[in-house]
């Protein structure tokens, strides 16, 4: 409004300084109608009071360009300042007395339009930036407080906010951004820190469930989000871990630390957004993770802290079992997620069922040398049972048995090879121009090539690889998210499984072929070992065949293999085992046929990348049953 500009100053400021005395006397008759300790007639006298005061119209006049002058500075404690202050904690007063169904009549007659209040507020929020530091006031905490009272006394009572919001995504940004990055605004504050954190986690919580509630809206609201943080996504997960540590840092009194379950809460919701599905979160986004679980654990009785906890477990599964690359894994493994997981389920755990599903992605992936020495780093005291363990660790046996079962099995392995150099063995060279090879072991950056000297390395080279490597995309195409040594590993476990189950699978490629005789274009078998899912306690992994071109199955997996064909004879064990004269007979029987035969197989391996996310990576040898060892494989051919 700038209506005013031919009164004479001094009655201009005796004007206004009437309308700041009715704006005054409308928050004493508000507090006047929800006084405890005031009689019915003095809350009806106050009521009839309020009525008349708004329909004067003049309690927030205030708000005037001519008296406020928003073109000129303003200190943080000066009489703008306060003005803004006041006007803010008698709205707010307003909205929560007029939610009461015995005062919703004062509803009729709005003190001011609510795009009006929130166009002075934007003055004075601190993402602006424009008050000026005094010695009393250096910073925005005082202001914050009745903002957020504001913000949360509109947002809890009714859905105008909601409503303006999408009018004006700007009061959006008003509100996320006091809960962005409250723990720089609120710094060195102690007074109702509780109360004003509360508040401006109830606001923010309620504008994100008041828009994802409708078509769309959840996209609207994290596009907004992300908008203020420039698109970075990872910002916010920054600024999220500073919120977490911030709440740690309060003494937060009792009866508000529900603030805890909205803050947890109000992140999963926003995590579970498409636009952060598969971002890799930084390691102090898992730190915060803990905390929550940490603070939950110190009152596992408390309804809150039990909400909170399965928030957290949302948001940990979001990240782990929906990730693109096996990096928030490791690094949730790094952190200690999973020391204080063991700790959450035995609080809150139901049943036989684990809460986490990472868990269960854990298992999968320790396949991934990567995701096992991270776990080793972290859980090496779990390695092996102790005689006497304690009611935790005994809990930890039992309920993580497989987990555990998994990693004992795959370490032994490891560290077995390892100790025994046995994978320099196991590994040909991949230039088949020659028959003169050395005792080293190079690999090509791309991982699907190994030399046995610099000399094959580059006739290879310049003979073939160079016109298909991948080695600007490192392993496998992955980036960094594959590492030569898990491409050894995979080998290593692949190789295992092969020449364990050397008989089982030789028979039903030969009985696969065998069949196939007679066809104009055999096709080559392709053993695919299934390293994506968990061993047996023994160590061993299933396995099916597969037409090498296509992909197609052509048996079973490794638990029904050498099953007999629909009207067979079952069979013994020792008929499903192949002598060396079988094999014998076996090759000369397919010998004529212009294809390998089932003497040579290439072998592949599904592994658990990350997430969802399988890989079949076929390896870089074949095995030929009848040297009983593994062949450089032609990739040019």
């Amino acid at each position: 409004m700038a209506h005013n500009l031919s009164l004479d100053p001094e009655v201009l400021v005796r004007q206004y300084e009437d309308y700041l005395d009715d704006l005054d006397a409308l928050r004493k008759e508000l507090l006047g109608m929800v006084e405890a300790e005031a009689s019915v007639a003095a809350r009806r006298s106050s009521l009839y009071r309020v009525k008349a005061l708004l329909r004067g119209g003049t309690t927030f006049r205030v708000l005037d360009d001519d008296y406020l002058r928003p073109d000129l500075p303003w200190a943080m404690d000066g009489s703008q300042a306060n003005v803004m202050t006041r006007a803010m904690i008698t709205y707010a007063l307003y909205m929560e007395v007029s939610g009461r169904p015995e005062y919703v009549s004062i509803r009729e007659t709005k003190p001011v339009e609510l795009a009006t209040m929130l166009r002075w507020v934007d003055l004075v929020h601190p993402m602006n930036d424009r008050l000026i530091p005094t010695p009393k006031c250096p910073t925005y905490a005082q202001m914050v407080a009745p903002i957020s009272k504001l913000f949360s006394s509109i947002a809890m009572k009714t859905d105008d906010l909601i409503q303006l919001a999408w009018k004006d995504p700007h009061v959006i940004t008003l509100v996320m951004d006091l809960w962005l990055h409250y723990p720089r605004y609120l710094l060195k504050y102690s007074e109702e820190i509780s109360t004003t954190l509360c508040a401006i986690t109830v606001s923010a919580v309620a504008i994100f469930d008041g828009l994802a509630a409708t078509d769309g809206g959840e996209d609207y609201i994290v596009a907004r989000l992300l908008h203020m943080v420039g698109g970075h996504h990872r910002r916010i997960l920054r600024l999220i871990s500073e919120q977490t540590a911030f709440l740690r840092s309060v003494n937060m009194e009792s009866g508000w630390e529900y603030v805890w379950k909205d803050q947890f809460g109000l992140v999963a919701g926003v995590l579970q957004s498409p636009e952060f599905i598969g971002i890799t979160a930084p390691h102090c986004f898992f730190q915060s993770i803990i905390t929550g679980y940490r603070r939950a654990l110190d009152q596992p009785d408390n309804e809150s802290m039990i909400l909170m906890s399965e928030s957290a477990t949302l948001i940990l599964d979001g990240l782990v079992c929906l990730a693109l690359r096996p990096t928030n894994l490791r690094r949730a493994i790094r952190s200690g997620v999973y020391d204080v997981l063991f700790d959450v389920e035995r609080a809150w755990g139901k049943g036989e069922e684990l809460s986490s599903n990472s868990v269960q992605h854990l298992e999968d992936s320790l396949t991934m040398l990567g995701t096992l020495r991270a776990f080793h780093r972290r859980h090496s005291n779990l390695l092996h049972p102790i005689e006497q363990p304690d009611e935790r660790r005994t809990f930890i046996e039992n309920r993580f048995k497989s987990l555990l079962s998994t990693y004992r099995v795959l370490w032994q392995q490891y560290t077995s090879w390892r100790e025994s150099n046995a994978w320099k063995r196991l590994i040909p060279c991949s230039n088949t121009n020659t028959d003169a090879h050395e005792g080293e072991v190079r690999a090509c950056p791309c991982g699907e090539v190994f030399y046995c000297s610099k000399k094959c390395q580059r006739e290879h080279w310049k003979s073939s690889h160079r016109n298909d490597c991948s080695r600007t995309g490192r392993v496998w195409t992955f980036e960094d998210g594959v590492t030569l040594a898990d491409t050894v590993f995979a080998i290593e476990l692949a190789f295992h499984v092969v020449k364990r189950n050397e008989d089982k699978i030789l028979e039903a490629i030969t009985r696969t072929v065998t069949r196939r005789v007679d066809s104009p274009n055999p096709k080559s078998v392709l053993v695919v070992v299934e390293l994506s899912n968990p061993p047996t306690p023994d160590g061993n992994f299933g396995w099916t065949l597969e037409d090498e071109d296509d992909g197609s199955s052509t048996l079973a997996d490794g638990a029904t293999e050498g099953a007999p064909d629909e009207g067979e004879g079952k069979g013994t064990e020792d008929d499903r085992s192949l002598t060396a004269m079988d094999r014998q007979v076996n090759l000369e029987d397919t010998r004529e046929v212009n294809f390998e035969g089932p003497h040579i197989a290439s072998i592949a391996a599904w592994l658990r990348y990350a997430g969802e996310t399988s890989l079949q990576v076929t390896l870089p040898f074949r095995y030929d049953f009848s040297l009983q060892r593994p062949v450089a494989r032609n990739l040019a051919s």
